[in-house]
């Protein structure tokens, strides 16, 4: 969905991935779950190289065929190395002095605030909101004014790729005039 926010409105849409997280589907899905989403995300990456290509061209104007034939590949790449994490994230038990025990748990801990800068707009993307999925958070990601064009797309993806209304918010546009596509 998208929506043009006012500074009200956006306040209560960066509310939702907080409600999403404590009420939602995301963070109780198992780790194997998550993984197939961001797989099935890989593959759409993948068939839809060329329009992401283009929209990486566009945004920053670099030219297409790093785009087409390094960056748009390592995205996918990406998606499928942190798909592959997702289910290795787990706790483990640490030595300690004396008669303690210390156990370390690995858990969701909530929204992951994200702003990406202009410059490789797509890998910084994958760089930030691969992660915080395959660990189970929500994301609230502020593309740079001037390069919100791949993020958008991609935010799309995911949502055809099953992830569930909410849990990737992406807010572009200068602060003052935000557009904001939730997926």
């Amino acid at each position: 969905m998208w929506l043009k926010v006012t500074q009200r409105t956006l306040t209560v849409l960066l509310l939702q991935p907080v409600r999403l997280f404590d009420v939602g589907p995301w963070p109780k899905m198992t780790a194997y779950e998550r993984s197939r989403i961001l797989l099935r995300f890989a593959d759409l990456i993948e068939k839809h190289n060329d329009e992401l290509a283009a929209l990486e061209t566009w945004d920053n104007g670099k030219p297409y065929e790093q785009a087409a034939h390094i960056e748009v590949p390592m995205v996918a790449r990406l998606m499928r190395y942190y798909a592959g994490w997702a289910d290795k994230i787990h706790g483990l038990i640490v030595p300690a002095d004396g008669p303690h025990h210390v156990q370390v748990l690995h858990e969701p801990i909530g929204v992951a605030g994200q702003i990406i800068p202009w410059n490789f707009p797509l890998l910084m993307y994958a760089w930030k909101v691969g992660p915080a999925l395959a660990c189970g958070n929500t994301v609230v990601l502020k593309t740079a004014e001037q390069t919100p064009l791949s993020a958008l797309y991609v935010t799309k993806l995911l949502h055809e790729a099953g992830l569930p209304e909410g849990v990737v918010n992406v807010v572009s546009g200068f602060w003052s005039y935000c557009w904001c596509c939730s997926c």
